[in-house]
């Protein structure tokens, strides 16, 4: 069977909106912060982060990319392009080591060529299967100095529209997606948004095993709901990429099954990090003997766990970044 649940939004809502009253028309830039240039030491490294942290507070990649370049000891320039948009051309012209925007939606072209840094967008999402992300690239990809690419097997696809990417994998945040002293309730569980081609393999293994299907959870409920489980289950919509989830999963401890690809079997090891399958017939055989096998299971757990936090942690690859020219 496949328990389906999917939290509202509403209650998040009600907690972020009094913070925005009165603020429908600033006279300048309501989040955004830079330092004292004065009181930054030499040799600190400065890094104007452009995302959509106040806008998503507390959660996403603008609050785990901050959290990292603080933990780095950076002097952080923070610029939200949602909700100070109106302001994002000045917002744009300030100094850094490095700019890095945070796949960036909504900023013109001309804001971005306006940066007198070195400016890259790190970008989350699929070309090749999600029209948003194509559009937003042939708008405005021209713009980076650099775009790091989740997934290697889209860098084809941005070389089509005549631009230059690398491949830099998504990561988790140690000091949000960690293992917690929660018993193991769930058997089996899906986290996220339930694509077509997910919910055919949910389907498939509800007609043998309990399976729990979560959307709409975030933070440390969506930790919690891991760290509940005996096994996650991850498939990807697209040929290439590593989900955000694939990291999240690992960090907290938990046993990751996933389909294969080149890119996660070349960051861990099938049957040592992970448990791999390229079909859903081996997914649901994969899920039989580890429900079976706690010790197995277990151990393969904690060794993704260690192999994740000691080289794919958010921290990790802004160091690579940086050093990057």
């Amino acid at each position: 069977e496949v328990a389906l649940e999917r939290h509202s939004i509403d209650a998040l809502a009600s907690r972020l909106l009094p913070a925005f009253e009165g603020l429908r028309r600033p006279s300048g830039p309501v989040v955004s912060t830079a330092p004292d240039p004065r009181a930054i030491e030499p040799g600190t490294k400065r890094v104007h982060l452009v995302s959509a942290r106040h806008s998503n507070w507390p959660f996403g990649a603008g609050n785990e990319a901050y959290r990292a370049l603080q933990s780095m000891g950076c002097a952080i320039t923070d610029s939200d392009f949602r909700v100070d948009l109106p302001y994002i051309d000045e917002l744009m012209e300030q100094d850094a080591d490095l700019t890095l925007v945070l796949k960036g939606d909504g900023i013109p072209a001309g804001a971005i060529r306006r940066c007198p840094s070195r400016v890259v967008c790190w970008y989350p999402d699929d070309l090749r299967e999600t029209a948003h992300a194509r559009a937003q690239m042939l708008a405005t990809g021209y713009a980076y100095d650099m775009i790091y690419t989740f997934s290697r097997a889209d860098i084809s696809a941005y070389e089509e529209l005549g631009l230059t990417a690398k491949w830099l994998p998504l990561a988790c945040d140690p000091t949000l997606h960690r293992k917690l002293d929660v018993p193991k309730v769930i058997d089996i569980l899906h986290i996220g948004k339930v694509y077509p081609n997910r919910h055919k393999l949910l389907t498939q293994l509800g007609e043998k095993f309990r399976v729990r299907a979560v959307d709409g959870v975030f933070g440390e409920d969506y930790v919690k709901h891991i760290n509940s489980a005996k096994i996650v289950i991850n498939l990807g919509i697209g040929q290439g990429g590593i989900q955000h989830r694939v990291f999240e999963v690992l960090a907290c401890g938990t046993m990751l099954i996933s389909n294969r690809n080149d890119e996660v079997c070349e960051l861990f090891e099938d049957q040592t990090h992970f448990a791999g399958f390229d079909s859903f017939d081996e997914c649901a055989h994969l899920c039989a003997h580890y429900l079976a096998h706690e010790e197995e299971r277990e151990t393969i757990a904690a060794a993704g766990m260690a192999e994740c936090l000691a080289k794919h942690t958010t921290e990790h690859r802004i160091r690579e970044m940086l050093n990057d020219r």
